[in-house]
């Protein structure tokens, strides 16, 4: 592509030269315009887990990049520093998935009326108080269970046992 600005002696020098020097220079890891060669690398199968998107004009530049961001421990570091963020920033707003995906279709279950919790809770297996949660199986069968309070709170929550126990 020929520069309308520059000056005729600059012009009049080959593209090969251009495109020699374009390569010796350090890529950004995505490029502005347009990439036919993309590739996302997702940690995950939720909507909360962590992208790093890369993007390139040619096959070869699209093997630099993922060579280049490899070689510099940018997986890793996306990974963690989305772990740190959650962390900081507290896990995802609970509510009907469905309604997120734009899925019309209205979420099967529904959540029991909640009565009080009974006394005494058992301790769960991290040795934590476990909690006390009421919910409806998938056939429609009103549960009371113990479980980890941990669990209860976020279901993603690696510390978080497998304590159950049903309640009376």
């Amino acid at each position: 592509m020929n520069d309308p600005f520059a000056d005729e002696a600059q012009a009049a020098k080959p593209a090969a030269k251009s495109r020699a020097k374009a390569k010796t220079k350090e890529k950004p890891l995505t490029e502005t315009a347009e990439s036919p060669y993309t590739g996302t690398f997702k940690a995950g199968g939720g909507f909360d887990a962590p992208w790093l998107v890369v993007r390139a004009s040619s096959a070869a530049d699209y093997r630099e990049l993922l060579e280049a961001a490899d070689a510099e421990g940018l997986f890793e570091l996306t990974a963690e520093k989305a772990k740190e963020f959650a962390a900081k920033y507290g896990p995802p707003a609970k509510g009907n998935s469905s309604a997120r995906s734009g899925s019309s279709k209205p979420a099967a279950r529904k959540s029991p009326k909640r009565s009080a919790a009974p006394e005494d809770p058992p301790t769960c297996d991290c040795g934590d108080e476990a909690g006390y949660t009421e919910f409806q199986s998938k056939a429609g069968k009103d549960i009371k269970a113990w479980k980890c309070q941990r669990a209860i709170d976020d279901y993603r929550d690696e510390s978080a046992c497998e304590f159950f126990q049903w309640a009376n």
